[in-house]
This record gives structure tokens, sequence and C-alpha cells, in this order.
């Protein structure tokens, strides 16, 4: 973001049952856009969809059960 880097953010050639992925090309998120991350190493995220209009967000997710392995 802005130049610098976040953790966890490196791009998977592909997914937990060996599909393709293809990463998102553009580096830039456009005016009224959000570009959603994770640090969770296998999630499906805007690294490979890209960016999302922000008046699609309609609230914030909150934990409620949480299983890590």
């Amino acid at each position: 973001i802005d130049g610098v880097e976040l953790p966890n953010s490196g791009v998977r050639s592909t997914d937990a049952e060996d599909r393709p992925l293809s990463p998102f090309a553009s580096g830039q998120v456009p005016p009224g856009s959000v570009f959603l991350h994770s640090p969770f190493g296998g999630s499906y995220d805007s690294r490979y969809f890209g960016p999302l209009p922000a008046d699609g967000i309609l609230g914030l997710a909150a934990s409620v059960f949480v299983l890590a392995p």
C-alpha cells in the first residue's frame, strides 16, 4: 500500500487443490473501490479478483469462531 508491502501478501500460482490462480494485473485501486486482503495464505481475495466497489460494503465482519490449523 503506497509502496509498502503488506505482510503475507505474496501471490500463489495455484489454490489448495492445485488449480491455477491468476493474479490481478493492475497495481492501482481506482477511486471509490476497495482492495480486500487477508493475511491468511490461502485467502481468495483482491490479489486475484481485483478491487470491488466501496458502495457494496454493507458493514464490518467480525470473527465469531476461528479454528486455526
